[in-house]
């Protein structure tokens, strides 16, 4: 079922009915949507304030915009005593909430706290809040006498107060195909993008392109914008070969496969086989060895995954999988990052005069 949407999303399918039973169900996602914002705005639903800095970085569409490259790229432009808060998308914790460090690494990490949270842990040296309340995890930061905390994925949970919001776009598709879940990917409408306070856009690739997402933006805010790309900084395996092979097989679980393998392809790489899952699915090892023996036949000289698949391989790490290290660059607004950093920071100060 998940798969047949997706391909309505990417107009594989030309089913009218599919089309208009799935439209005659966004309708009611976004009247949701608006009754929520409408409830928060006229506080009949309460919005708790805890007394830390909370940055969020979230979106309009569901998952592929790259926020949690950009919260990586963030947190060590920082420099600061950081904590990172997660919903833990996909993990087995249910309704608990936990703090983790790379002193918690264990069997089956990803499966417990997520493929995200474990992405951070295995980049970052950063306490990982993790759970669905994120009012737990922010109260658990305060305790702990952190300076801020990086909320990933706050940009609708209204509930808990954020002191600055950064919204992510992709510059190849800002707002999806226009449509709201289940229709298309919009969870939020674009006129919300006014309650921001710095737009990010990722995947630019020139002055044209930064231009073209500007354009499309500024109908619904004017605050100031980040244009980043992604490049690849190092592929990461057991021998250093990486980097000098031509011929490649590639399997990754994410929400938008086609960024990755653009990536790769740009760099010179031959793709001669491909295994794509669902975003934050898991690979089976008898699923993945398949894999490897068609690649092999197809002349496949190394096998490239994404650095959030590489964490969930665990009990796989016996197949030899080089994982591609991702970091993001500014392209244009280099001053407006300036500026996001300063005002985190002013936002830090603020909070240790007061206590």
């Amino acid at each position: 079922m998940k798969k047949k949407i997706f391909f309505i999303f990417e107009k594989r399918i030309k089913n009218k009915k599919r089309l208009f039973f799935l439209y005659f169900l966004s309708i009611f996602w976004r009247f949701f949507v608006y009754l929520k914002n409408i409830f928060y705005e006229k506080n009949i639903l309460k919005i708790k304030k805890v007394d830390i800095p909370i940055i969020s970085i979230g979106n309009l569409v569901c998952g592929g915009v790259g926020k949690t490259p950009f919260i990586i790229f963030l947190y060590e432009k920082l420099k600061k005593n950081i904590g990172i808060i997660s919903r833990g998308y996909g993990s087995k914790i249910g309704r608990k909430n936990i703090v983790v460090d790379k002193n918690f690494l264990k069997k089956d990490l990803a499966k417990e706290i997520g493929d995200e949270p474990s992405m951070l842990l295995n980049r970052l040296n950063s306490l990982i809040f993790v759970g669905k309340d994120r009012i737990k995890s922010a109260e658990k930061a305060r305790k702990l006498n952190l300076d801020a905390v990086l909320m990933d994925d706050g940009f609708q949970y209204r509930k808990l107060h954020r002191d600055i919001d950064i919204v992510i776009l992709n510059a190849k598709n800002v707002f999806s195909n226009g449509c709201f879940i289940p229709r298309g990917f919009l969870r939020e409408n674009p006129k919300r993008l006014k309650k921001a306070d710095f737009i990010v856009i990722n995947n630019i690739k020139d002055r044209l392109d930064y231009e073209i997402a500007k354009q499309k933006i500024v109908k619904y805010a004017r605050c100031p914008i980040i244009a980043v790309t992604p490049f690849i900084k190092n592929i990461v395996g057991e021998k250093s070969v990486g980097f000098f092979v031509k011929k490649i097989a590639v399997f990754c679980a994410i929400a938008n496969p086609q960024f990755f393998i653009r990536l790769l392809e740009d760099k010179g790489y031959e793709i001669v086989e491909k295994f794509f899952l669902l975003d934050h699915s898991f690979f089976s090892k008898k699923k993945l060895k398949q894999f490897f023996i068609k690649a092999k036949k197809n002349g496949a000289e190394a096998v490239f995954c994404t650095e959030k698949d590489w964490v969930k391989l665990f009990d796989l790490k016996d197949l030899e999988v080089f994982y591609v290290k991702i970091d993001l660059k500014i392209l244009f607004g280099e001053e407006n990052m300036e500026k996001l950093i300063s005002s985190i920071e002013k936002k830090i100060y603020i909070s240790k005069k007061g206590k």
